[in-house]
């Protein structure tokens, strides 16, 4: 892995005068990009011989959380690809914070999630039990908790375990919104890498992979929307911003920022870009997508809501969580217990589905 910052980039110039580097989140972080930066730092300054050229690196994050996703790796083999397992980890000055700031207000809220992700709770099935009042009997109750009709809407969340089933629950909400869809389709096609392979474009079409735009994209005025990708860092339209849509054109969509900064535009215009589905050379199925990198944000897989402090939830369990974190982090987005509705498919675990699946690798904890 390898840095693709040019060196005489403004980008590289602005890593070279970096004091201070800010990580969050770095235990999902794989640590071969932390390798990575520490060798394009020390290019950056050849005359220190020092990690990260000498410049100082703050991490921060919560190990009960998810860990980095690492293709053609299974279940407990994600933990040699974090920071506790590189060379760097001995070097952190560790301080531990003990206090959830965002549950303080529900502490008994705060010490149910707790044990949930330190796995203190876990049957013989690696089941855990959740209190009655936070359990929905379907799927209705869940969006009528989350999506009242009188209230508004910003800042809250349907969080599933996977990127299909987020989809079709940002359809079902787009529904509940006054006014008419406008459609927009996408123009897919094989990536330069892959042109050589006949592949239908109908194919594509199928396909919505996680960072992705769906080949159809259904939008309304009022709808809030996700942006998916970097376009202008400095204002602060970057990966993961939320916006609502303002205006619709044939060429463009027209969105206002749901929460402004110092430097955030009024309004911003979004173009269509193309994206690439993948970068991993194994893939078969590479292609490049013509479309708004837009999503509908009303629904997000639990992985994408990381990081994230909403105000209601509705916890989707049409499956399982199958990973390290997945349950903590969806249970941990709110404030307190009133916020979170969760609704377990999986009726086979009890009669009052209280009971659902978690996920925890307790050797990343020690």
């Amino acid at each position: 892995m390898e840095s693709k910052i040019d060196l005489a980039s403004n980008r590289a110039e602005q890593l070279k005068s970096a004091k201070v580097i800010l990580w969050d989140e770095a235990p999902m972080t794989d640590k071969r990009i932390f390798a990575c930066i520490d060798r394009f730092l020390r290019v950056l300054h050849p005359d220190i011989d020092s990690p990260f050229g000498g410049v100082m690196v703050i991490a921060g994050g919560d190990w009960k959380q998810i860990l980095p996703i690492v293709p053609n790796t299974l279940g407990n083999g994600v933990i040699d690809y974090t920071l506790k397992r590189s060379a760097y980890w001995s070097m952190f000055q560790q301080i531990h914070l003990t206090t959830n700031m965002r549950a303080r207000a529900d502490p008994e809220y705060a010490a149910l999630i707790k044990d949930i992700g330190e796995g203190n709770l876990q049957d013989e099935n690696d089941t855990v039990p959740l209190p009655s009042q936070l359990v929905a009997s379907s799927e209705d109750e869940v969006l009528n908790f989350v999506f009242p009709f009188d209230e508004d809407w910003t800042n809250r969340s349907i969080l599933t375990v996977n990127n299909k089933d987020s989809l079709r629950m940002n359809e079902e909400v787009l529904d509940r919104l006054p006014g008419s869809k406008k459609t927009y389709t996408s123009i897919d096609s094989a990536t330069e890498e892959r042109s050589f392979i006949s592949i239908e474009p109908e194919t594509y079409h199928k396909e919505t992979p996680s960072g992705l735009s769906p080949h159809i994209l259904n939008l309304k005025e009022g709808c809030e929307v996700m942006l998916l990708r970097n376009l202008n860092v400095a204002t602060g339209l970057c990966n993961g911003t939320r916006l609502k849509v303002d205006k619709m054109f044939e060429n463009y969509v027209r969105c206002i920022p749901v929460t402004k900064g110092e430097r955030t535009a009024d309004v911003v215009c979004i173009h269509r870009i193309p994206m690439t589905s993948t970068t991993d050379p194994e893939k078969v199925l590479q292609f490049t997508r013509l479309q708004f990198p837009l999503r509908l944000s009303y629904a997000l897989t639990t992985n994408k809501s990381q990081g994230q402090t909403l105000q209601k939830v509705g916890l989707m369990l049409k499956e399982p969580v199958f990973t390290h974190g997945q349950l903590y982090v969806a249970l941990s987005r709110v404030h307190c217990s009133d916020d979170i509705k969760v609704f377990n498919h999986d009726r086979s675990m009890n009669a009052s589905n209280t009971r659902v699946h978690n996920v925890v690798y307790k050797e990343i904890l020690s």
